[in-house]
């Protein structure tokens, strides 16, 4: 690795972590890195394609979010497999490792392919035919070649998921079949963990330059502060920022009662028009509902088996909203009318 570290990373959001995964790429290893949608896995990507732009003359970044070919595995091939050396979507290992070889190997070069949102094809039974055991096959012949590192970003530790593949049976009908856990297996994990005030303070002095001509230490710590306490952080510190070179003339000359007025009002306007809403977080769980579909089939089937189908609509509602919260119905809630909106359809599709 070339450059030094302080140079390599003095641009990224978080310069530690970035470094290790760095690091790692740059030895030829392959990663799963999960964290929270909020908690800026798109910069993490974006900041180590930055460095080996900077630094790394001979690697080539490969760069797709999976969400958007879950139902086009035709089209992620396309995008995919001419950049290893390949003309065809579907080949051979023998093939694939030929192709490595010519395009990267033989040239001295490395290759980093990052898949972001790979989760979008987990615990998804809807996915493209084409995203089959031979892909998962492909995709661990690129993760153990020498020339490639592949990392897989996803929201959770990737071998908590469920994965599907769909086969065509002896009928010519296609089967989907649900399979315990991901065939991609990666010793190396990392997860992107809440930031760090200074890695808050660093960015702030990055995006706004000088910061101190616009404000002062004491607000700036108490910007820090109130930024780093909350869960999605780095939402509310674009959000911040955004608001610091709108406002920023006005800042410097607020004592400490106004400026404290001015960070709440700031905040408390993030948290009603841009933090993830508890709407949000409702609809977040169709992935969690997808998972629990046969059980509830079953559970609704017994259900009107004995009730009236008003009824069973009812007790499955409950049972579905305390499987995927936790917690218990709280009449007239935000949270709870978000959650009828979302499961009204999910049930009517069922009693059909």
């Amino acid at each position: 690795m070339s450059g030094s570290s302080e140079n390599l990373f003095d641009h990224a959001l978080r310069p530690v972590t970035t470094e290790n995964i760095y690091k790692n790429l740059d030895r030829g290893v392959s990663l799963n890195v999960y964290a929270a949608k909020d908690k800026g896995m798109d910069r993490m990507l974006e900041d180590l394609e930055q460095a080996a732009r900077r630094h790394q003359t001979a690697v080539e970044v490969i760069h797709l979010t999976m969400r958007y070919f879950v139902d086009k595995f035709e089209e992620f091939g396309k995008q995919l497999y001419p950049k290893l050396g390949l003309k065809e979507q579907a080949t051979p290992s023998g093939s694939l490792e030929s192709a490595i070889d010519t395009t990267f190997t033989q040239q001295n070069k490395k290759c980093w392919i990052f898949l972001e949102e790979f989760d979008a094809l987990l615990d998804n039974p809807e996915i493209d035919a084409g995203f089959d055991n031979p892909f998962y096959g492909y995709l661990n012949i690129l993760k153990q070649h020498p020339s490639v590192s592949l990392l897989c970003a996803t929201e959770k530790i990737i071998k908590s998921y469920t994965y599907y593949t769909k086969t065509e049976n002896a009928a010519g009908n296609i089967e989907t079949k649900q399979h315990g856990s991901s065939p991609l297996v990666f010793s190396e994990k990392k997860e992107l963990l809440a930031l760090k005030e200074y890695e808050i303070s660093q960015e702030l002095k990055r995006r706004i330059a000088p910061l101190n001509t616009w404000m002062e230490s004491w607000q700036i710590d108490r910007l820090v502060q109130g930024v780093g306490s909350t869960h999605s952080s780095w939402l509310l510190l674009q959000h911040s920022i955004g608001v610091i070179e709108e406002e920023r003339e006005g800042l410097k000359v607020l004592d400490t009662k106004a400026f404290e007025t001015w960070w709440n009002t700031s905040e408390a306007d993030w948290k009603k028009n841009y933090a993830p809403s508890l709407e949000r977080k409702v609809l977040a769980k169709q992935k969690e509902a997808g998972k629990l579909r046969r059980l509830f089939i079953g559970v609704l089937a017994i259900f009107i088996g004995k009730q009236s189908s008003e009824k069973a609509v009812a007790k499955v509602k409950v049972k579905l909203w305390q499987k995927l919260t936790g917690g218990a119905i709280v009449g007239g809630g935000s949270l709870w009318l978000a959650f009828q909106e979302y499961i009204k359809e999910f049930i009517e599709g069922l009693l059909k």
